[in-house]
């Protein structure tokens, strides 16, 4: 999105509807956030309600066609666009004491009111909505991600120093370059129907690093390789150096007397031993 859209868009928000205001009174400190619509954009308005029930607006967003955009004031009176996109910041942390951040979404039907109504929201398992909207901006074809079983490569994670900030992250294999579903994936039809069950997507990724690993097995093999090794290479590396087996045989020993790897990295460090 050119910067001045951003400059030109921050004039286009509509007024939030007096039944929505009324949501938003009380007492106890509370957040929220207001979705609109004003033509095929969807915007969102972000509320911040004093222990005494005074409401401040801290955060705007706009999410169209052609990108997304954050606004933000810190002298409490003219808007300007935020160069980093993140959920709201409804407090700032001082003095050693942590805010909640966390807020209650009003009139989420105006998604599907605007450009945003195929991004596959309600599909979406995490906490950061407005993030989300900001990868589908960038990567409209998350759709097809999404509607075919595999969204939970799209996920919240902690970042930043100490781990403090919550981001949406989507998997790193993904090619977002293509429209074609097996390409995004980077998967043939025999692989992708294998991970499509819903107890294989969570292996995706592990998938794809031992099929870079051992690229002559069978996928099958590549998916059994995956549940019982996880991420540990080293120890693959390891039990194949010390029994002169396959990664199949190896897996498939381990899998049929149900034992973990470190039960038999324990054993094969014996019988080196013995």
């Amino acid at each position: 999105m050119r910067q001045a859209r951003k400059d030109a868009l921050l004039w286009s928000f509509p007024a939030v509807p007096a039944e929505l205001m009324d949501k938003m009174k009380g007492k106890y400190a509370a957040n929220y956030v207001v979705l609109l619509t004003n033509g095929n954009e969807l915007f969102a308005r972000c509320y911040h309600r004093y222990f005494g029930g005074a409401l401040v607006e801290r955060q705007r967003y706009v999410f169209a066609k052609d990108g997304s955009v954050r606004y933000g004031r810190d002298d409490g009176k003219q808007w300007t666009v935020r160069k980093e996109f993140r959920e709201p910041v409804f407090c700032q942390a001082c003095y050693g004491y942590n805010f909640d951040n966390s807020y209650t979404l009003l009139n989420r039907e105006a998604i599907w009111k605007s450009c945003m109504k195929y991004c596959c929201c309600n599909i979406y398992t995490g906490d950061l909505l407005l993030e989300y909207l900001h990868l589908y901006c960038k990567h409209p074809n998350l759709e097809y991600l999404m509607k075919s079983g595999f969204g939970c490569l799209i996920d919240d994670h902690y970042s930043g120093y100490w781990g403090g900030v919550r981001h949406v992250y989507a998997d790193r294999n993904i090619n977002w370059k293509s429209n074609n579903l097996l390409q995004m994936l980077r998967l043939n039809k025999d692989e992708f129907k294998l991970l499509r069950d819903k107890d294989n997507t969570k292996y995706y990724d592990r998938y794809i690093m031992w099929r870079q690993e051992f690229p002559k097995c069978k996928p099958k093999d590549l998916l059994s390789i995956s549940i019982c090794f996880g991420h540990e290479r080293g120890t693959m590396e390891r039990f194949i150096t010390s029994t002169g087996l396959t990664p199949q045989r190896i897996t498939r020993y381990i899998t049929e007397h149900s034992i973990s790897t470190r039960d038999y990295s324990d054993y094969l460090s014996q019988c080196v031993q013995l």
